[in-house]
């Protein structure tokens, strides 16, 4: 399962895990981005590449609405995965989508379409060159039978950055972007917001593969209610990224951050201070086995406060058995916690197989166990979720 070894490493919100459900297509998402985003499909020898299939899904989720009172649902996704990509000796882009349409079968009324875009696109040389993002996500999740069935949120992060050489080994990197998060319930519109960034990197090659890498960011949280008091946060990070050995690719940076509001002092959280950790590292087990790992410890805008401290961490580990047959086990954890509203803690645990049938279907099977806290009153909960699936490749 040897991989292209590369120095590029994508941004924030693709590479660390981010809070992602399990009756959709969002973790296959999440892995999907941080196991292919840095390996562009196109080469300057072969300029265009083009990837698509379709595919359903079979969902048996016995406590759909993760709470104490557990109700079962069937659900089916159907669902079409596309990937472009272009490249040429100063041009490099990319397009991932997804689009998808849940089918609940007792509560029809929670049934719904999602969609999720990353469009990747670069101009200039390994030294220097200007790059633009663009992650957008549409996705929702059941959230209450009683109060407000499925939560559907739009979420767009546009990021605009660069790279620019001072010597052989120095270099600066700038980058500016804004993140735009779009509740749809009416009940959640207290909730929607913008967050601008900015941020300046250092860099140090210290290895041909290698850099040493100092962060100062910015962001600004504004929402689109007055009653929700805004906040800014500033970070300190320093970190490395690239081949760190001869298995270990990736990126991982830590410091300090701090988050400060503009209510009343007297209160609760007028600012916080802590440490900000981001991580998305591949390591090379063996050439039939690699794992993953992505860590995020940050702060960030709440549905119920003005914001909240928050720390995920994920690992997955996926072996090819045979030519025709791999698995997949997966464990992540969230944490997260906002002014006047319920701590929420989740741990789940997934073993997924995968066997290709033939060179155009593949057949798949999974498990997921999760426990945690409800989004609505702070509820223990647990949950149990089995599926099977077959997708058909299309291109190439």
């Amino acid at each position: 399962m040897k991989a292209m070894r590369v120095l590029a490493v994508v941004m924030l919100d693709v590479w660390v895990c981010g809070v992602v459900e399990a009756q959709d297509l969002s973790r296959e998402w999440s892995r999907r981005l941080a196991e292919q985003t840095a390996v562009p499909a196109a080469t300057p020898d072969r300029p265009w590449d083009l990837a698509a299939a379709v595919g359903e899904r079979l969902f048996y989720d016995d406590n759909v609405f993760m709470r104490e009172d557990e109700r079962s649902e069937v659900i089916a996704a159907t669902y079409l995965d596309g990937d472009v990509s272009y490249a040429t000796s100063l041009v490099r882009s990319r397009l991932m989508v997804q689009s998808s349409y849940l089918w609940f079968e007792d509560e029809s009324k929670f049934s719904d379409d999602e969609h999720r875009m990353l469009f990747l696109g670069r101009y200039g040389g390994r030294a220097a060159f200007v790059e633009l993002r663009d992650h957008f996500r549409k996705e929702s999740d059941p959230f209450d039978p009683t109060f407000g069935g499925r939560v559907e949120r739009w979420v767009n992060r546009l990021d605009l950055t660069g790279s620019i050489p001072l010597s052989d080994r120095l270099g600066m990197e700038p980058g500016v972007g804004m993140t735009l998060t779009d509740f749809r319930p009416r009940a959640f519109d207290d909730g929607d917001n913008v967050t601008r960034h900015a941020w300046m990197n250092g860099t140090y090659q210290l290895m041909p593969r290698a850099d040493v890498l100092l962060e100062v960011a910015y962001d600004d949280l504004d929402y689109d209610e007055g009653h929700r008091a805004d906040s800014s946060a500033l970070s300190v990070l320093g970190g490395m990224r690239g081949e760190l050995t001869s298995r270990l690719f990736g990126m991982v940076k830590a410091g300090w951050h701090r988050r400060a509001s503009d209510r009343d002092p007297t209160g609760d959280r007028s600012g916080l201070q802590t440490l900000a950790v981001t991580a998305g590292l591949r390591y090379e087990i063996a050439d039939s086995t690699d794992a993953w790992v992505e860590l995020l410890r940050t702060t960030e805008f709440a549905l119920n406060g003005d914001f909240q401290a928050r720390f995920s961490a994920a690992m997955w580990i996926r072996h090819q058995f045979s030519e025709d047959l791999s698995g997949l086990l997966e464990v992540r954890s969230l944490y997260s916690d906002a002014v006047e509203s319920v701590e929420r803690r989740r741990l789940s645990a997934q073993v997924q197989g995968e066997v290709r049938a033939s060179s155009r279907v593949t057949l798949e099977a999974g498990v997921l166990y999760r426990q945690g806290t409800s989004e609505v009153d702070g509820e223990d909960f647990e949950n149990v979720i089995v599926h099977i699936g077959v997708q058909v490749k299309l291109l190439p």
